[in-house]
């Protein structure tokens, strides 16, 4: 399993949240850019990797592209559909 920056993002969120509900108060914005920070360093040093935004969860770069190969045999083929038509 990769450890991406979302991940990182999301355990550590969470970790904040039960120390809410246990009575912990910290000023949340500011830590918020606190742990984006931290795990934009992690990224950058190559210790976790950043999934890229708007990228499916939990889907490696080759099954995209198998998917957009699959779309494209598609486009084509209604391309030929409508050339017969006319």
């Amino acid at each position: 399993m990769k450890i991406t920056k979302k991940c990182v993002l999301a355990l550590a969120s969470f970790v904040l949240l039960m120390l809410q509900a246990f009575g912990v108060k910290f000023d949340a914005p500011v830590v918020n850019e606190i742990l984006s920070s931290a795990a934009s360093l992690l990224v950058m040093l190559g210790i976790i990797t950043d999934s890229g935004g708007g990228d499916a969860v939990g889907k490696d770069k080759d099954e995209r592209k198998d998917e957009s190969a699959d779309g494209s045999e598609e486009t084509e083929k209604r391309a030929g559909d409508n050339e017969k038509k006319e």
